[in-house]
């Protein structure tokens, strides 16, 4: 089965995101982006391999969009509505879609609500980098009952 996807937010993790689907054989149809300077572009002029543009509109096809546009999802739900309505599967990186009804409740249940009536998915799978070496740092650390020293650095690089 061939997939079809947007990319919903075109930096650092959009970007990112982007390389490794065309990767894993995933066909990106478009980006949307509101930075002026982006849209108008396309992948390939970012170095990727994939001739699809960017938009500050969600005008395109596919089966699925990657949201990578904000961690609080107060903020993204509007996002993860119109894809929703528009019949995308929404895969986010968004951090707090990850356990919403912990902040969120009452946009959970929102979210759970318009995703069934659409007969669509919504995922949140992202985690703040701080959060996530945090965590692994307290996880390797576990088994010491001393340490004098931890340097943890995160490199995203495109």
């Amino acid at each position: 089965m061939d997939v079809k996807a947007v990319i919903y937010g075109f930096g650092e993790i959009g970007r990112l995101l982007a390389e490794q689907a065309l990767r894993r054989g995933i066909e990106i149809t478009g980006v949307v982006d509101i930075n002026p300077s982006l849209v108008g572009k396309k992948l390939s002029e970012f170095g990727l391999e994939s001739e699809a543009k960017i938009s500050n509109k969600l005008e395109f096809d596919g089966d699925l969009v990657f949201l990578t546009t904000g961690s609080w999802l107060d903020s993204v739900y509007p996002q993860i509505e119109e894809c929703v309505i528009k019949g995308f599967n929404v895969l986010s990186t968004c951090e707090t879609l990850s356990y919403p009804e912990y902040r969120y409740p009452k946009l959970a249940k929102k979210i759970d609500e318009i995703a069934k009536q659409n007969n669509i998915s919504v995922l949140g799978t992202g985690i703040n980098p701080g959060f996530l070496l945090d965590t692994l740092l307290i996880v390797l650390s576990a088994p010491f009952t001393e340490i004098r020293k931890i340097k943890a650095i995160r490199s995203a690089m495109l």
